[in-house]
């Protein structure tokens, strides 16, 4: 049809309403921009949240991410069932959910998967339930950089709460988690002076930490507008 969209079917009646469109080509495009933005695509940890969906996720593992991050346990067991091998669950598994993410670790051998934390109760918990599995848990420490969401500010507690981390033989200290998703400024000069901010928060807590002789493996760092 001379003139049409892009995003137009060309027999609209024979789909069933509501539905999800999906086209692969722009998603396609997408991923060979986000990789061309970055350059080493190992620094890469896209989100799944926002599509959920296994076709996508190959197609990103198609192109050499393999790691990734979730919100929820079903999200990480999606990631697992196609293969994933690195599958961080970026919300703090509380309650039901922590007997959720052991029995996750033990379906699903050929992957890896850590999580956050921003509490000592947590990282107790997670602890005693690691050594009775008989394994080994990798955390990230979970920072406020200014969301006031999750996480715990980066100051002098958070350098031992990591310590914790770090000296319990059940646990891995994999590094530092902070989502900056409150810094979308339209300014993009501004955004970037905000997010400059903001990281150099968690840079400031990283030399801290290693200062006291432990090191901090990992930062996995910002939402889209920052990146």
């Amino acid at each position: 049809m001379a003139g049409k969209n892009w995003y137009e079917l060309d027999n609209p009646e024979e789909i069933v309403s509501p539905s999800l469109l999906v086209y692969p080509d722009r998603i396609e495009k997408n991923i060979e921009l986000m990789i061309s933005m970055i350059g080493d695509r190992s620094r890469l940890r896209p989100h799944i949240k926002t599509h959920k969906t296994a076709e996508i996720i190959e197609m990103q593992m198609q192109h050499g991410i393999q790691k990734f991050k979730c919100a929820t346990i079903a999200e990480a067991e999606l990631l697992a069932q196609c293969g994933a091998k690195d599958i961080l669950l970026a919300m703090q598994p509380v309650g039901a959910n922590l007997n959720r993410f052991f029995k996750l670790i033990a379906s699903y051998p050929n992957s890896v998967f850590s999580t956050i934390v921003d509490n000592e109760i947590t990282i107790g918990l997670i602890s005693k339930m690691a050594a009775s599995n008989n394994i080994t848990v990798a955390l990230f420490l979970d920072l406020n950089t200014g969301m006031n969401r999750t996480g715990i500010e980066p100051n002098d507690h958070a350098v031992e709460l990591f310590r914790q981390i770090a000296e319990d033989p059940n646990l891995e200290a994999r590094g530092l988690h902070a989502y900056d998703g409150h810094i979308r400024d339209t300014d993009l000069k501004l955004r970037k002076q905000v997010c400059d901010a903001a990281y150099k928060l968690v840079t400031n807590l990283k030399s801290k930490i290693e200062a006291i002789g432990i090191e901090v493996k990992t930062l996995v760092m910002g939402g889209s507008p920052s990146f």
